[in-house]
């Protein structure tokens, strides 16, 4: 179910529409958080979609955030994922 409600909130995003998709994003990430680890690729891409959203509307200091942590996050995964870090 969380997947669908991302694209939607991605549709909503490129409509214009950034009320419903911001939304959407934090009620996808409220899914996700109660059904995946903290790690997950899958809650990465929705707080990256969520900084997009938020860095089109030029509110930066509410994107950086939520990138760093979706930047950790994968960083965590690849270095668990490998072994060793390959990524900077």
């Amino acid at each position: 179910m969380a997947i669908p409600l991302d694209n939607l909130g991605n549709l909503y995003r490129a409509k214009g529409d950034d009320e419903r998709a911001e939304a959407l994003f934090k009620r996808v990430l409220a899914i996700k958080a109660r059904s995946l680890k903290p790690d997950d690729p899958e809650i990465a891409t929705t707080l990256s979609n969520l900084a997009v959203l938020y860095s089109d509307q030029r509110n930066y200091e509410k994107a950086e955030p939520l990138l760093q942590r979706a930047r950790r996050s994968r960083r965590r995964r690849w270095t668990n994922a490998s072994g060793s870090r390959h990524a900077p």
